[in-house]
C-alpha cells in the first residue's frame, strides 16, 4: 500500500482496474476448460486484493467520496453477476450437469438477497463502508478461486449454496430483529 500512496493513481482507478481484471478473469472461467479455470482462479483472487487496496487507498490519502464508495458498491455487484454467469456457463461446458447450473442460479439469487437485506438492516454509514459484505465477498471470491484451482466446481456450488443458506438465514434474522425493535421504539427516527 505504501508503494500507491505516493503514485499517481487514484482509488476510483484502483475500482475500475479490479474490476477489469475481474471481468477477464470471468471470462476465463467461462471457457471451463482446466486452464481457464486456474488463469480466471489467479485473476480473480488479483482483482480481489486490487478492490481492497482502492479503500484502502482512499482512507489513507482521505479522499473517500460518495462517488467512489457507489462506483465501488456498483462494480462489485456488477463483477459478482459475471462471476456467477462464468461459473453457470463452466458448469455447463464441463459437465453438462443442468441440476448445478441451477442449484448455482439459486445461490446467485440469495447471494443478491443477502447483499439488499443486508444493507437495508445497517441503513446509514454503516451501509456505505460495509465491512462485512467486504469480508462475504472475500470468501466468495477466494471460494471461487479454490474450487476453480482445483477444478472442482461441482462440490464448489454446494459450498456456495450451503454458505449463502446460512448467511441468509443470518440476514433475515437481523431483519427481523431491526423491524421489531423498530416497532418497539414508536416515534424513533431511522
Amino acid at each position: 500500500m505504501q508503494v500507491l500512496i505516493h503514485r499517481a493513481v487514484t482509488p476510483n482507478q484502483l475500482t475500475v482496474a479490479a474490476f477489469a481484471l475481474g471481468l477477464t478473469g470471468a471470462a476465463a472461467l467461462a471457457t471451463g476448460t482446466y486452464s481457464g479455470l486456474l488463469v480466471g482462479a489467479v485473476l480473480i483472487q488479483t482483482a480481489s486484493i486490487v478492490d481492497c487496496a482502492d479503500g484502502m487507498l482512499a482512507r489513507a490519502r482521505n479522499q473517500c467520496t460518495p462517488f467512489g464508495a457507489q462506483l465501488d458498491a456498483a462494480l462489485d455487484r456488477l463483477l459478482e453477476l459475471f462471476l456467477f454467469a462464468a461459473l453457470a456457463s463452466a458448469l455447463w461446458l464441463g459437465s453438462g450437469n443442468s441440476l448445478l447450473v441451477v442449484v448455482l442460479l439459486g445461490s446467485a439469487t440469495l447471494h443478491f438477497v443477502n447483499i439488499n437485506l443486508g444493507a437495508i438492516t445497517k441503513r446509514g454509514a454503516a451501509a456505505q463502508g460495509n465491512e462485512s459484505t467486504a469480508e462475504v465477498r472475500a470468501l466468495f471470491l477466494l471460494s471461487v478461486a479454490v474450487f476453480a484451482a482445483a477444478d472442482a466446481l461441482a462440490f464448489g456450488v454446494w459450498w456456495l449454496l450451503a454458505g449463502e443458506l446460512l448467511s441468509c438465514a443470518y440476514v433475515v434474522v437481523a431483519f427481523a430483529k431491526k423491524a421489531r425493535a423498530s416497532r418497539s421504539a414508536p416515534g424513533k427516527a431511522e
